[in-house]
């Protein structure tokens, strides 16, 4: 009789694996509003308390533009549209581990500097459906794990585009 529960319990579980053949994506450990315009990684800054991660959604309203003065991470951003949102210094890289979003279509000036936008991480959707290819301040940079691809159906346009690792496919264009 043992060797029966046995039996149906490697199945049970066995079931339970193959079902589970997608990779869940966990909820933002914080989900971090920007107060006022400040540097992004000023912790007193966020409505969370600290600079995003990795992890953390991170959303900037109208009317804040945060100085990305050094490399920082979040998970998803969301950007108000209407002006500049976020102003890169000294070269530095804001990797985003999630999607990029904007709150409407129109996106003119809300990345500029000399920095980069960076995504990165597992193959996922790297621009929400709100994303619009007018951001021409943009430098991208898509450097996806090994084999992983990121996907579009919104049109890109930047300064500067560069896949470094991974792939990015899109069905609409990318411009410069």
């Amino acid at each position: 009789m043992n060797a029966w529960v046995w039996r149906g319990l490697v199945v049970i579980l066995s079931l339970g694996l193959v079902g589970t053949s997608q990779p869940l994506k966990a909820a933002p450990l914080d989900v971090c509003q920007a107060m006022a315009s400040a540097d992004w990684a000023t912790a007193t800054n966020w409505s969370c308390g600290h600079a995003p991660t990795s992890i953390d959604a991170a959303m900037l309203p109208a009317g804040v533009t945060l100085a990305v003065n050094t490399d920082s991470e979040v998970g998803d951003l969301t950007l108000a549209t209407g002006g500049t949102r976020i102003s890169f210094n000294n070269g530095a890289l804001l990797n985003i581990h999630g999607t990029l979003a904007t709150t409407a279509t129109a996106t003119s000036s809300l990345i500029t500097g000399n920095g980069r936008v960076r995504m990165v991480g597992g193959a996922r959707q790297l621009f929400a459906p709100s994303w619009s290819a007018g951001t021409p301040g943009l430098r991208l940079e898509v450097a996806l794990d090994s084999g992983a691809v990121g996907i579009s159906a919104q049109g890109v346009k930047g300064g500067e585009i560069l896949i470094s690792s991974g792939a990015f496919s899109t069905t609409n264009d990318v411009r410069r």
